[in-house]
């Protein structure tokens, strides 16, 4: 078993020392300028995904967890979509932040970035200083 863990986090650390050297970034992003087709079927599945999430117990399931666990996203991370969307808006630090105590006592290591949007938060240059080390400390525990 130990040795499964460490060949995986090996690739991992593979993939992280690839990532960080690609080059990228965060521009703005204007996110009502997404084009997005889909078949029927690949609608269908996520009509399928969303409604069967209406019902799952999230916090039921944190118990069931047993592997290290890590979430991070950027402080500014609010993605305001326009009319094409319908105006929805998705808050993805807002409740890292106000969670962030309950986050933790379920196991989690929760960051934030600051001053991170979405975009901002996944570019290699943000994500790798967190990840990285991570990563390090679990293999070598």
């Amino acid at each position: 078993m130990r040795n499964s863990i460490r060949n995986y986090f090996s690739v991992a650390l593979a993939i992280v020392a690839l990532l960080w050297t690609s080059p990228s970034s965060a521009d703005e992003f204007d996110w009502n300028s997404i084009e997005v087709t889909l078949t029927e079927g690949q609608t269908r599945q996520f009509v399928t995904l969303y409604q069967a999430l209406q019902d799952f117990d999230d916090r039921a399931a944190q118990a069931r967890i047993t592997c290290p666990r890590l979430c991070f996203a950027g402080s500014a991370d609010t993605i305001v979509y326009g009319e094409r969307w319908k105006n929805a808006v998705v808050r993805i630090a807002a409740p890292l932040i106000e969670q962030k105590a309950e986050i933790e006592a379920l196991g989690w290591e929760a960051r934030v970035l600051d001053g991170l949007d979405h975009t901002g938060a996944m570019q290699a240059g943000a994500v790798l200083p967190v990840i990285l080390p991570w990563l390090i400390s679990r293999l070598n525990s």
